[in-house]
């Protein structure tokens, strides 16, 4: 919800391969990640910040752990559309050389 999804089947693979030529200048651009936390509980919300080539970014830490963009090695997204009765859904799934079931490009 929330974006126009006319053309996006057709578009598709010309913006995932986008998005992977973004991600893959960001990983090699090996900018420092430090975490912002909201509170000093375990249960309080931590944040990824880091500065990548276009600028400032902050985004919900899902977890994995890394100093700088380069420790994540090689990074992939895929892109899947379906149909969940009648409105589009995108699906992006990322993972990296081990955890893709298709060879990275």
């Amino acid at each position: 919800k929330g974006f126009v999804t006319d053309g996006l089947a057709e578009d598709r693979a010309a913006i995932e391969q986008a998005l992977n030529e973004s991600l893959t200048a960001w990983i090699r651009a090996d900018a420092a990640v430090s975490i912002r936390r909201e509170g000093e509980r375990l249960t309080d919300r931590r944040y990824w910040e880091c500065s990548l080539p276009d600028g400032e970014v902050s985004i919900p830490c899902g977890g994995t752990h890394a100093n700088s963009l380069g420790a994540l090695g090689t990074l992939r997204a895929t892109l899947a559309l379906s149909d969940d009765a009648g409105t589009t859904v995108l699906t992006m799934t990322t993972g990296t050389e081990n955890t893709m079931t298709e060879p990275l490009p």
